[in-house]
């Protein structure tokens, strides 16, 4: 009776110890969020991924409808002939963001320089740097998600115009409708950097699952044994 008194309660504080882990589910993600970072970090300097090509593509057509428009537009709906700039000034503005996002704004890089320089000898040290490297993972992929739906909003409501004021069956009119189509592209296709922060959010929730709950015999605070449930975390 007292060997199964004693591993009861050697399985109770065990099992208080991990339950005390699982409180802080960013020491015991595999991988960590300051891995994650460091993995992006090495990929950002190997390789110039490019951010968004489906946001290229559809800033790409818009600049490219617009110098049709040139030509294309009905003199008699834009006297002015603004709708050929819009095009050039919303396409070529948007390349312009993502070729600086794609050269010079590297979060996974800046962000693991910054984390090198913070302690991580405790668990207290450690918590607080993989809870700031979460926040750079989340910011860069709430950023992506952002640019994303403002790029696809502007792209098609500047391609719609300038197919409003072209020429009647004229490439840019035609050109205007396929880039407003294609301004879609980049909410059917999830960004990169968006992909990283929701795929490093799931690896964090998988940790409390599968559940498993089994009857088991256990202290109660009485000191006797009494039935209860063992519930089991695998991961």
């Amino acid at each position: 009776m007292k060997t199964l008194v004693t591993t009861l309660c050697l399985s109770f504080l065990v099992g208080s110890v991990y339950a005390a882990e699982m409180d802080y589910p960013e020491l015991t993600v595999s991988p960590r969020a300051s891995e994650r970072i460091q993995i992006e970090a090495n990929k950002e300097k190997k390789s110039g991924v490019i951010f968004n090509l489906p946001l290229q593509i559809s800033s790409a057509l818009t600049l490219a409808t617009g110098v049709m428009m040139l030509n294309d537009v009905d003199k008699n709906k834009d006297s002015d002939q603004y709708s050929p700039w819009a095009g050039i000034g919303v396409g070529g503005g948007w390349l312009l963001i993502n070729a600086y996002l794609n050269y010079l704004h590297k979060p996974y890089s800046t962000a693991a320089e910054e984390l090198k320089e913070l302690p991580a000898k405790t668990p207290h040290e450690q918590l607080i740097r993989e809870r700031l490297a979460e926040e750079a993972l989340n910011k860069a992929g709430n950023l992506a998600y952002k640019l994303n739906w403002f790029a696809s909003l502007t792209n098609a409501a500047t391609s719609v115009y300038m197919a409003t004021k072209a020429q009647k069956k004229s490439t840019g009119q035609f050109f205007g409708g396929l880039s407003a189509v294609a301004a879609l592209l980049p909410l059917v296709f999830e960004p990169e950097w968006t992909r990283i922060r929701n795929e490093q959010n799931t690896y964090k929730k998988r940790i409390y699952g599968p559940l498993s709950v089994t009857p088991a015999l256990l202290p109660s605070p009485e000191g006797k044994v009494a039935q209860g449930l063992l519930v089991n975390f695998s991961f």
